[in-house]
Order: C-alpha cells, then sequence, then structure tokens
C-alpha cells in the first residue's frame, strides 16, 4: 500500500510522475509506516486509533511538494532518488 496516488501539484521543483519523486514519496512512506514515533504528535495520535497506513497517507498529503523534499533528503540523506 502507498501514497503515490495522493493529489501533488507539479512544480519546477517537483514533477510528481518523475521516478526519482515516487521513489521518495514511497520511500517516505514506508519509514513513517514502519517508525512509530516519527511522525509529529498529532498523526502519531491518528496511528492509535486508525490504522496506521491511513495516519501517514494523511501526513504525507497535507505535505506541501517541498517538504516532502526536504523530509526525504532528512532521511534518506544517500539514497538515488533524493537527486
Amino acid at each position: 500500500m502507498s501514497c503515490t496516488s495522493a493529489n501533488a501539484s507539479a512544480s519546477s521543483v517537483f514533477n510528481p510522475s518523475a521516478p526519482a519523486t515516487v521513489r521518495a514519496l514511497e520511500e517516505l512512506f514506508q519509514y513513517y509506516l514502519r517508525t512509530p514515533g516519527s511522525m509529529p504528535g498529532p498523526h502519531e495520535e491518528l496511528a492509535r486509533s486508525e490504522p496506521r497506513h491511513v495516519a501517514v497517507c494523511d501526513y504525507i498529503a497535507g505535505m506541501t511538494d517541498q517538504f516532502l523534499l526536504r523530509q526525504h533528503h532528512e532521511h534518506f540523506r544517500d539514497s538515488a532518488a533524493a537527486g
């Protein structure tokens, strides 16, 4: 399960159809899904009452393009998807 179908606006920095962007989104989804405590408090609270993947999708869906890429870079500095 992933959030790659979530709506994202295209910009010169973020191309939602680019393989590297899709990979970054998928990697962040898996990271937040498998790492309890990795999301802000309200989303971690949601994960206690809803399936964790729902809370992760909610968190990622609320990210701006640039924030998503910054978060990916922060968690996956050496990943090929970061560049």
